[in-house]
């Protein structure tokens, strides 16, 4: 985050920017049932050109939502990602947390951040995907959502109750991390998000 001072010669700009993207859900030590969690929203992307730019921009990246915690609690949301108020764009929700329920069961994954502000075109982020849980050892956790400038976190994937991993993290800018998968003795968190991102293109 700064603040981005226009160059004299500079007479116009281009920008396109993402929000942060959400964190994935964490999964509890259960009694019975081993657990899977949803996967983080990825941030909104949003673009705008113009011909008669401000003198300066005060310039905001959102933060990464983090991973939900063992508790279980959900995955956290992007941080919001702004060019003065040219381009405001939200990050993406964290994947919903898993705990020990009977099966079959879903666990949602985050939303994707809005365009507030989104230029000359805004598109909403993409949802994080669904952690699945099929029976006492089967399942899978919701990815991490894609991003205009990122990769969402790989899903992860158990065939037995005894398989107990902590969720990915998200790749590039504004992607979401995934849902993480517990077992019956080791409760995990989930995978982070990844950091908003600006890119301004200048024209003499």
């Amino acid at each position: 985050s700064t603040t981005y001072n226009l160059p004299a010669d500079v007479k116009a700009i281009f920008v396109r920017a993402v929000g942060g993207g959400g964190g994935g859900g964490g999964a509890s030590l259960p009694s019975s049932l081993a657990c899977t969690a949803g996967g983080g929203g990825s941030g909104a992307y949003g673009e705008v050109y113009t011909e008669s730019p401000a003198a300066s921009y005060i310039i905001t990246i959102g933060a990464a939502g983090t991973g939900g915690g063992t508790g279980p609690a959900n995955g956290g949301t992007g941080g919001t990602t702004s060019v003065g108020s040219i381009l405001v764009l939200e990050g993406g929700v964290g994947g919903a947390a898993s705990t020990s329920t009977s099966v079959p069961a879903l666990y949602i994954g985050g939303l994707g951040g809005a365009a507030t502000t989104g230029g000359d075109r805004g598109m909403q982020g993409s949802p994080g995907g669904l952690g699945v849980k099929l029976d006492a050892g089967t399942r899978f956790s919701g990815a991490g959502a894609d991003s205009s400038f990122g990769s969402g976190a790989r899903s992860l994937l158990a065939g037995s109750s005894a398989t107990s991993t902590a969720g990915n993290v998200g790749l590039g800018f504004g992607s979401g991390g995934s849902g993480a998968i517990s077992s019956t003795t080791v409760a995990q968190a989930g995978g982070a998000g990844t950091q908003g991102y600006v890119e301004i293109w200048e024209y003499m």
